[in-house]
């Protein structure tokens, strides 16, 4: 969908630690190894820098968050199709990826999150890589303080199914909103053949739990998908492709304790390789399964991109 062609300024090297010496200004694809030892390195950095703790929960669990972050990240930084001089939005993803983007893909990156519970965490992992420009910004996705047109490129895995109510639509609404003419965006949201949502007995995020079940994510459907986020954007869909969980252990890993699914975190790349497939749409109907869904995003509202087909 989108041309091979790329301008000298983009770039997709590999981290450091994996010892390639490639040209920079060569386009390639980015894979899950590359921040799975990003992360590790981050790690080892934090470390070095005698911040233990940080250290060792970076090298355990190198991406952060959930292991289909090993499909879902890599498929949004292709899509981005970045350049170093790019203007970068993160809504609530795992920070780890705008760290990968900021050291290898983009000079200006601002990540911002609906709580501050971790932002002095990652304001570290900054410090002990080496890296300035990042913005971390505690905002509400659902009303950005941004003006029109203020970013070439914005990005949110795995967050949009985590906004209550139409949250989801008011923040693609404000994704459309910021995005300039020409840019870019990339989501992942879970997806199932039926459309779902999931409440805990618990806190959840700045949610507190009083008594009644606290909404937790939904899964979309493809009619959800078109209503709750494609349109609501007023953005161009490019491309969307499915990830669907195998043998049901996506659902087996989310009942493991919390704590158990810490230490199993540095198996992520073999557990999402074990999980996922890619499948069409059709096949969550017929096999009543569920999985992810990625999508990409083009403002086309002036100056529309050459390189995309009408």
């Amino acid at each position: 969908l989108l041309s091979s062609q790329s301008s000298r300024s983009e770039v997709y090297p590999r981290p450091a630690i994996l010892r390639r010496t490639e040209k920079v200004n060569e386009r390639r694809p980015i894979s899950w190894h590359q921040l799975y030892f990003f992360g590790i390195s981050t790690g080892l950095s934090c470390i070095k820098a005698r911040d233990i703790g940080l250290g060792i929960r970076s090298i355990c669990n190198p991406i952060r968050s959930g292991f289909n972050r090993y499909m879902e990240a890599p498929y949004v930084i292709e899509s981005l199709r970045l350049n170093k001089s790019d203007k970068v939005l993160d809504v609530a993803s795992p920070k780890h990826v705008a760290l990968f983007i900021r050291a290898f893909s983009s000079d200006n990156v601002t990540s911002l999150d609906i709580s501050s519970d971790y932002m002095e965490s990652y304001k570290k992992y900054e410090k002990n890589l080496g890296l300035k420009g990042i913005s971390w910004e505690v905002q509400d996705a659902r009303g950005l303080k941004y003006k029109d047109a203020s970013f070439d490129k914005v990005y949110s895995i795995s967050v949009m199914e985590h906004i209550p109510a139409d949250g989801d639509i008011l923040a693609m609404r404000e994704i459309g909103r910021v995005l300039k003419p020409g840019g870019i965006c990339a989501i992942t949201v879970p997806f199932s053949g039926t459309a779902k949502e999931i409440y805990k007995n618990t806190k959840v995020y700045e949610r507190e739990y009083a008594g009644t079940p606290v909404f937790f994510s939904r899964y979309y459907d493809m009619q959800s998908v078109s209503e709750r986020l494609v349109i609501p954007s007023g953005l161009k869909e490019i491309d969307r492709c499915f990830f669907r969980a195998r043998f049901g252990l996506e659902s087996s890993w989310n009942r493991l304790p919390r704590q158990l699914q810490m230490l199993l975190h540095w198996a992520g790349p073999i557990f999402s390789f074990f999980c996922y497939e890619k499948a069409g749409q059709s096949e969550f109907v017929e096999k009543e399964s569920d999985g992810f869904c990625c999508i990409t995003l083009m403002n086309i509202s002036a100056n529309t991109h050459p390189e995309i087909d009408k």
